[in-house]
Formats: C-alpha cells, structure tokens, sequence
C-alpha cells in the first residue's frame, strides 16, 4: 500500500470516530430534528411587534375619532328635537337608521379584528332601536303594541343568531339583555300575565337552543335570574287567591 493511500483512510477512520463521539454527545432526538430543520427550512421569523406610532394611529385616533362621531350624531339629534326639526315619524325613524347605520358600521371594525369594541357598537345599535321602537309605541303612538313587540321580538333574534354565528357569548349576553327588558319596555301597568310567560318561555326555549350548540353556562344562569325576577315581581303585584 502507497503512504498516501495509507494516510488518506487513517484520515477517513479518524473521521468517522470523531463523527460517532459527537451523534454519542447529542441529546436523543438532536438527529431527527436537525434532519427536520434541514427539510422544512429555517422558521419563520417573529412577527415584529407593533410600533407606538402604528398603535396610536390605528387604535386610539381610530376610537376617538368613533366616539366624536356618536357624540356629534347625538349632538345634532338634540338640536333637532329641541328645534322642532323633526316631526313624530322623523325622530322615530332618526333613531331606527342611527341603529341599523351602527349594526352596518360595526361589521367594518369586526372584519378588521376589533371584536369587542365591533360588538359594543351593535350593543349601541340594538339600544337605539329598541328605544326608538318604544317611543313608537309609547310616546307617539304610531305602532300598537303587538307590532312594537314584534319588531323588538326581531331584534332579539337577530342579534342572537349572529351571535350563535360568531360564537360569540358577548353578543349573545347583548341580545338576553334586550330581550328580557322588553316586556319592561311594553308594560302599560296592567296584568298579561299570559303574553308575558308565554314570552319568557319563548326566550328561554331559545337561549336553551342556542346552549345545546354553545358551551355558554353563563347565559343560562342569567335566563334562570332574569325568569325569577320577572315571576317574583309578577306575584308581588298581581298574584291573588
């Protein structure tokens, strides 16, 4: 054998000895995530988190700008009333677009990740309409009372299908509220002890429904309070032997 071929496999054999020390030094498992590394390339490099300006810009401007909005709406619904402006049927329908216009609006800021503050907006919405729809009845006397309920029937249930469609509980917290102060807000002081548990067992019929397909316990404890408080109240003041 030829000194060079003699030197070039002490080379390879000290080599492969050096190669066995280190795979004996690795931890088990080094071997296949390296090989894994190797196949899937580098990870991905952190998302760069979000800079003051960028924060200031696009969070807090954007709510403050919001708020001024509401405000100036409001502002100018005042004046409007207070001057005459506007009519029964002009303030009542003021009120119903100014809901709807928010219910509208706050989809823009859910499809841009803003969820909560998206269903705050529709929480404002759903108040104007159901207050709008009680002046209606009550003060202008342009609905009668089955439609005035109706329509607040409406918004219930649509608030809370999309809240089962967002899966979302706060939105559906949102419409068990408005849905349980509506025979508050159609009360004319005299007993329908019939229409009024006919239409809570309607509500908890559908807040059970929409439990059977979301994991939302809190809801049903606040449908066995709002229940309770309605019976108590109803047998305080109008149950007789």
């Amino acid at each position: 054998m030829e000194p060079g071929e003699q030197d070039l496999r002490q080379e390879i054999a000290e080599l492969k000895r050096r190669v066995a020390r280190l795979e004996a030094a690795l931890p088990a498992g080094s071997t296949e995530e390296t090989a894994w590394v190797e196949a899937q390339g580098p990870p991905p490099a952190p998302a760069a988190k979000e800079d003051l300006e960028t924060r200031i810009g696009s969070r807090i401007f954007n709510r403050i700008g919001i708020v001024a909005v509401l405000i100036g709406v409001a502002w100018f619904l005042k004046i409007a009333f207070d001057n005459r402006w506007l009519g029964a049927v002009g303030k009542v329908s003021a009120g119903l677009i100014a809901g709807l216009g928010l219910y509208a609006w706050s989809e823009r800021f859910g499809r841009h990740g803003y969820l909560a503050f998206s269903y705050s907006l529709k929480a404002v919405g759903a108040g104007l309409l159901y207050l709008s729809l009680w002046a209606a009845w009550s003060l202008f006397h342009l609905l009668s009372l089955p439609a005035a309920a109706a329509a607040m029937i409406l918004v219930t249930a649509g608030t809370g299908v999309l809240a089962w469609k967002r899966e979302s509980e706060l939105l559906a917290f949102y419409a068990a509220i408005g849905g349980y102060l509506t025979p508050l807000l159609l009360s004319n002081g005299q007993n329908h002890e019939a229409p009024l548990f006919s239409y809570l067992l309607l509500l908890n019929g559908s807040a059970l429904a929409l439990l059977a397909v979301r994991p939302w316990p809190r809801l049903a404890l606040g449908a066995f309070l709002a229940t309770t408080t309605y019976a108590i109240g109803w047998y305080t003041v109008y149950y007789t032997e």
